[in-house]
């Protein structure tokens, strides 16, 4: 029989309750620990219902337990935009309980600014890059691809196409690297045909520009980000090898000029990042790149000296 799956999870955020019961469903035997007292009650009730879903053991535990985690899920709802320097303090100090317990797992960052956050999380911590992972833009490249899907009515398994970026506005859709089935959606574009017209992709821009600008780990979408957690956890726990676009350390790929987080398609399986898929960009995705790249290289908050961990891929 396989032993269980230990996972802590860290921090507070309203996604918390629906991950609990996610992981009650996982056909996977599971030792949940959660940290913060302010989900006890929430435990005892899964505790007093525990005939129900003996595969999974939910505990209310102390940082102390975090050294037998091999999966970190670490959360912070007090991210914000006016309080940056407040957020690095708070994180910090998770970060530090956490590490002097011991842990020496994956960290999955599912907080905002989840790029900036993995960085500091990498940099405190010293765990090698490829055991950090960010959510990143996974959510917004689920997002197009099922537009896509749905306007060609194929299954979402045969849309590839890729948001990559920063975790937050500065994103950027890979249109010259879309494709439905093998074939490039910008050629449907070129042959003027009406299965895709450019108008219909002004509209998936703007709505893919809405749901940015909701901002889906504030806004209500914590089922969203539920269903993304969980497909990062199952690619690491079943070692899926599975593509995703999320938040990973990069240093020698797509014309970085220094390790920092970025979300990118990536190979996550049980050790993590597994490698990443470096995409030949067209001349004015690469510009866009660029500036994003630079955005986030200006920003003071976030900067510090490299942990002593694995350097980036």
């Amino acid at each position: 029989m396989r032993d269980a799956l230990k996972i802590a999870i860290i921090g507070k955020d309203p996604a918390i309750p629906l991950l609990l019961q996610a992981l009650l469903r996982w056909d996977q035997r599971t030792a949940i620990s959660v940290v913060d007292e302010a989900y006890r009650p929430a435990v005892s009730d899964y505790a007093f219902s525990q005939y129900y879903h003996s595969r999974a053991i939910i505990q209310g535990t102390t940082y102390a337990t975090c050294k037998e985690a091999e999966i970190a899920i670490f959360f912070q709802e007090e991210m914000n935009d006016l309080d940056l320097s407040g957020n690095l303090e708070l994180l910090q100090s998770k970060v530090k309980k956490m590490m002097q317990s011991g842990f020496y797992g994956k960290v999955i960052v599912a907080t905002k600014y989840s790029n900036e956050a993995a960085s500091e999380i990498k940099r405190l911590s010293g765990l090698p890059a490829q055991n950090i992972i960010a959510i990143g833009t996974l959510l917004l490249t689920r997002f197009v691809q099922f537009q896509l899907a749905t306007k060609f009515q194929v299954s979402s398994e045969n849309v590839h196409s890729y948001v990559i970026g920063d975790s937050e506005a500065h994103t950027l859709p890979l249109w010259s690297r879309s494709y439905i089935g093998v074939k490039p959606l910008l050629t449907y574009i070129a042959e003027q045909n009406e299965l895709f017209s450019p108008g219909d992709l002004q509209q998936l821009e703007q709505n893919l520009a809405d749901v940015t600008a909701l901002d889906q780990l504030s806004f209500g979408m914590e089922s969203a980000l539920v269903f993304g957690i969980t497909e990062i956890l199952e690619a690491i726990a079943f070692d899926q090898s599975k593509v995703l676009t999320v938040g990973i350390e990069v240093n020698t790929k797509y014309a970085v000029p220094e390790p920092l987080f970025l979300s990118l398609p990536a190979v996550i399986a049980k050790e993590g990042v597994k490698n990443v898929l470096e995409i030949k960009l067209s001349e004015q995705e690469q510009k866009n790149l660029d500036q994003i790249v630079a955005a986030h290289l200006a920003n003071p908050i976030w900067s510090g000296k490299e942990g002593e961990g694995t350097h980036g891929i």
